[in-house]
């Protein structure tokens, strides 16, 4: 067997592995972009754990 030959295809299958994790890395990014839109969009106040006081948990 050539050796170009076994380096093409290792190429060829290298390439096709680079192609489907920069493709699964890109929909991770569009899925939590679309739930961090979706959060927002919702009118809730989006409060993180600061330490501080918030005041929705302030009963009336």
């Amino acid at each position: 067997m050539d050796l170009n030959k076994v380096e093409d295809d290792l190429n060829i299958k290298r390439k096709s592995r680079n192609l489907w994790l920069a493709l699964s890395l890109g929909l991770f990014i569009i899925i939590v972009f679309l739930v961090t839109i979706a959060k927002l969009s919702n009118g809730n106040l989006i409060e993180g754990f600061d330490h501080t006081l918030r005041p929705s948990l302030l009963k009336e």
